[in-house]
């Protein structure tokens, strides 16, 4: 097993004993997001990589860890949630669209298969959002990324992003945001 994932996983169960939550019975839907994150001042390990998260790592990059080890100890593949995705003053008007996944790979969109077929809605398993995540803060800890944010808030139960928001500066209303919202563990 992965060091990093290894060492993720376990503050995971450690905070989860410490608070009392390692037996929450909550139910298998989740929108209680907690987690947020911002700029990354170095760049993420890669998954292959087997050293321990660096000293230095930014809390986003540890947020990102520690979220991305939650939703893989809990192995789910199988869940339907809500997103929308945009940008600038106008997001809160944007519908939301249903994508549904079945053994990790996206086979709807609001009930069309073949649209889910299109690369635009691929890229939507939880998996590929953490990549696309790991992604940003890798361009924000560039030499040209000075001016790049990154804000991601991660479920508490589950640990996938629910809401995730780029910007390529802090002015002007040029961000980029991702949300999710009616998140459920399919059978």
């Amino acid at each position: 097993m992965n060091l990093t994932l290894m060492l993720a996983s376990c503050m995971v169960i450690a905070s989860l004993t410490a608070c009392g939550g390692a037996d929450t019975g909550a139910p298998l839907t989740s929108t209680a997001p907690t987690t947020s994150s911002h700029i990354a001042a170095i760049p993420l390990p890669s998954a292959s990589s087997q050293s321990a998260l660096p000293p230095s790592a930014s809390p986003g990059v540890q947020a990102l860890l520690v979220a991305r080890a939650q939703w893989q100890a809990g192995g789910v593949t199988n869940y339907t949630f809500s997103y929308k995705e945009g940008g600038g003053y106008k997001f809160a008007q944007y519908p939301y669209k249903i994508i549904q996944v079945t053994a990790g790979k996206v086979v709807s969109v609001d009930g069309d298969a073949a649209a889910a077929q299109e690369p635009v809605y691929q890229r939507l398993t939880v998996e590929r959002l953490f990549d696309t995540i790991q992604k940003a803060y890798l361009d924000a800890a560039s030499p040209a990324g000075a001016e790049h944010h990154v804000g991601v808030t991660y479920d508490a139960i589950l640990g996938f992003p629910a809401n995730i928001n780029t910007a390529v500066s802090a002015c002007c209303d040029q961000d980029h945001e991702l949300e999710i919202i009616n998140f459920q563990i399919t059978l």
